[in-house]
């Protein structure tokens, strides 16, 4: 008889309330996903740094520049060149190349 009766009687109605505060979640969850994506994607300004300036560090090193001369050069601070000297080998080799000559 209980099979009679699932056939027989109407379908479940689902409440506005429910489907509208299932939208309202998948909406928060998908928005919060594509903040935290964006978060993850943009950590301050993008770098200055650019794989020429190894090359025109060699080649301006025994001129005799300082850190602040090739700071202004390439228009950052000299924390910034300490940063890229710390993130790029290829950078930091130019600097000590410099000691050298």
């Amino acid at each position: 008889m209980t099979r009679l009766n699932e056939i027989t009687s109407p379908a479940k109605k689902v409440s506005p309330a429910n489907t509208a505060e299932a939208q309202r979640q998948r909406y928060l969850e998908k928005r919060c996903a594509e903040v935290m994506a964006t978060l993850e994607l943009k950590r301050g300004q993008p770098t200055k740094y650019k794989p020429e300036y190894v090359e025109m560090v060699k080649f301006l090193s025994p001129r005799g520049l300082t850190d602040w001369e090739f700071a202004e050069l390439f228009g950052v601070s000299t924390k910034t060149l300490n940063t890229w000297c710390a993130r790029y080998p290829e950078f930091n080799a130019a600097f000590e190349f410099r000691a050298e000559a």
